[in-house]
Formats: structure tokens, sequence, C-alpha cells
């Protein structure tokens, strides 16, 4: 019994660090890719606000008073950075969805 039980593990444990193996391969080969494109977003995201908040900075300066105190009656105080987040998550869902449409076409190509 103590035989039967020794080979069934051992082959569970094969089993296991062969997947593990497997899956690390998987993950080795593609974490480089995943780190730039997150990079990439992230630099994008960056510019696009810097470059909103510099424009809005410019804007400021000729923009009477009146309308900036009006304007916070109107929006909240981080109006702002609420917008960014959706326009940030907007472009990780598109970049997301190109990748997927990307791993089907590839998909199907191998398939034919």
């Amino acid at each position: 019994m103590p035989a039967l039980f020794l080979a069934i593990f051992n082959a569970l444990v094969s089993l296991a660090v062969s997947v593990g193996s497997k899956l690390a391969l998987f993950a080795a080969r593609r974490l480089p890719v995943i780190i730039a494109a997150t990079a990439l977003l992230v630099a994008i995201a960056t510019a696009y606000i810097l470059s909103m908040k510099s424009l809005a900075l410019s804007l400021q300066q000729t923009i009477p008073d009146v309308v900036i105190q009006v304007w916070t009656w109107v929006m909240p105080g981080n109006a702002i950075p609420c917008l960014m987040a959706v326009l940030t998550a907007r472009l990780i869902r598109w970049s997301y969805q190109r990748y997927e449409k990307l791993v089907v076409f590839k998909a199907k190509s191998v398939m034919s």
C-alpha cells in the first residue's frame, strides 16, 4: 500500500512540476510584452494628463475670475482626475480589445 501511495504521489508531483514549468515558460515569454504595454499606457496617460493640465493653466490666464468661480459651483474639485481615470480605463480597454483580436486572428491562422 505505501508503494502505491508513493507512486501516485510521485506522479502528481511530476505532473505539477511539468505544468508549473510550462506556466513559468509562458509567463516568461509574455511578461516583457505585458510590462512594456503597461509602461506605454502609463506614459501615454501621463503625457495626456500633463498636456491637458498645461493647456488648462495656459487658458486660465485668459479666462476671467468670475468664470472660474462659476465653474467651481458646477464642477467638483476632483472632476479632472475622475475624467482622466475614465479615459485611461477606456484606453486600456481599447488596447486589450486590439490584443484580443490579434490573438484570435493568430489562432485562426494556426488552426487553418
